[in-house]
C-alpha cells in the first residue's frame, strides 16, 4: 500500500483517509500467525467479606466468562477486521472454550472443523 504525503508537518496526527483505506484492505488479506492461544478465564462477583486469617478478600461468585488471550486475542481482531487468518499455534483442553470466545468470522475462519 503506497501511503500518500499531503503535508509535511511536525504534527503526528493521523490521515483518517489513509487509516480508513487501510483498514478496508484486511478484507483482500490472509495472515498466518504464529502465537499462543490461550484462553483467559474471568470471574465476577461481589466482594461479601475480608478473611480474618488473612488479607484476602471472600468473592460471591456470580459469572465466568472466557475470552480469547495471547495470540488468539491477535486473530479475533484480525478476523473482525476481515482478514482471513491461518493460526499455526497448539491449543490444549480449553479448545472449545477457545471457539466459543472467538467471534463468528474468527471461529468460521480457523476452527473449520467442529470439536466434539
Amino acid at each position: 500500500m503506497k501511503r500518500r504525503r499531503t503535508q509535511e508537518s511536525a504534527s503526528t496526527s493521523v490521515d483518517l483517509l489513509v487509516l480508513r483505506e487501510c483498514v478496508e484492505q484486511f478484507s483482500t488479506k490472509t495472515v498466518v500467525l504464529l502465537g499462543d492461544f490461550v484462553a483467559d478465564e474471568f470471574q465476577h462477583g461481589e466482594i461479601s467479606r475480608v478473611s480474618r486469617e488473612a488479607p484476602v478478600l471472600i468473592l460471591k461468585h456470580r459469572e465466568t466468562y472466557i475470552v480469547p488471550g495471547g495470540g488468539a486475542n491477535a486473530a479475533n481482531n484480525l478476523a473482525s477486521l476481515g482478514a482471513r487468518v491461518l493460526p499455526v499455534t497448539a491449543v490444549g483442553d480449553e479448545a472449545p472454550e477457545m471457539q466459543s470466545s472467538l467471534t463468528s468470522a474468527a471461529s468460521e475462519s480457523m476452527f473449520p472443523e467442529s470439536f466434539a
